[in-house]
């Protein structure tokens, strides 16, 4: 392998190193957090000033407590602390250039895609089956807004706004399953792979 080749390789298994390290540890901190927080308590009585803040303040509350209550969040919560150690794991394996790291970074990439995949379907599910009552919130905001801006004019209704909503849901969910699915492609190209065979004939001792 050339020196290029090889500083890139080395440059590509760093950065999706540190990716691994900063997602692996988010991922475990927020599915713990998750587990040990229980149901959704009563949010205190609004302290808004407008009819518009109050609208605004209804609607994100209620938004939040529909994906708390989305299908299957605490066993997801649980995964997820799971398939983000896997994450922690193949991001320290890659800085060490473990011989087995190629492999169990493209696992846990798979996991965590499986991972994402299922919560995506969670929220949006919660989403859908709330639908009546956030189009309803989102109307009651869009109006006060309206009237705010001493305006009649309704650029969007409430079931836009919710299709909009989905619509990041989902998209900010797909951005992350092709994160994902970068990082299990790269890592298993032949150039990180013979960086790793260097390392192990530097040290003289395979893993």
């Amino acid at each position: 392998m050339s020196g290029q080749t090889t500083v890139r390789a080395a440059r590509a298994s760093a950065v999706i190193g540190v990716i691994l390290a900063a997602v692996g540890m988010w991922g475990v901190h927020r599915g713990i957090v998750e587990l040990a927080s229980g149901p959704a308590t009563a949010q205190p009585e609004s302290t808004a000033a407008t009819p518009l803040e109050e609208a605004e303040e209804a609607s994100s509350r209620a938004v939040l407590e529909v994906l708390d209550g989305a299908p299957l969040r605490r066993p997801l919560s649980a995964a997820n602390a799971v398939v983000s150690a896997l994450l922690l794991v193949g991001g320290f394996m890659l800085f060490t250039r473990r011989g087995s790291a190629p492999w169990l970074v493209a696992q846990a990439a798979v996991a965590n895609a499986v991972w994402t995949g299922a919560e995506i379907t969670s929220q949006i599910t919660a989403l859908l089956a709330s639908a009546g009552q956030l189009t309803n919130l989102f109307d009651a905001e869009i109006t006060a807004l309206a009237h705010a801006e001493a305006s009649g004019d309704l650029p969007v209704d409430g079931s836009h706004k919710l299709g909009m909503l989905v619509a990041m849901v989902a998209g900010v969910g797909l951005a992350r399953v092709v994160l994902y699915g970068w990082i299990g492609l790269r890592v298993r190209r032949a150039d990180i792979r013979e960086l790793i065979e260097a390392a192990h004939r530097a040290r003289g001792t395979g893993n």
